[in-house]
């Protein structure tokens, strides 16, 4: 199974202001079919406000024309998620 894409797919070192761990904690979900994963509190991994604000927080933030996140998925966010 693929790991995470949200903040616990990101190792600690890569991030260089990070002196201490701050990375939400998953316990992995042992499975018989050889497929385990991290499960979080949340039900879930983290999702995009959680990335977005996370980096504001740690003062490591992109402006948005430096953005990884896909334009349409941000459009997406900013009208609230609608279906």
């Amino acid at each position: 199974m693929r790991p995470s894409r949200g903040m616990g797919a990101i190792k600690k070192t890569k991030i260089p202001s990070a002196t201490q761990n701050t990375m939400p904690k998953g316990v992995v979900k042992k499975r018989r079919d050889n497929t385990d994963f991290i499960q979080y509190k949340e039900g879930g991994p983290v999702g995009l406000y959680a990335n977005i604000n996370a980096r504001k927080k740690k003062g490591i933030s992109r402006p948005k024309s430096k953005s990884t996140i896909a334009p349409k998925a941000y459009a997406n966010m900013k009208k609230g998620f609608p279906k």
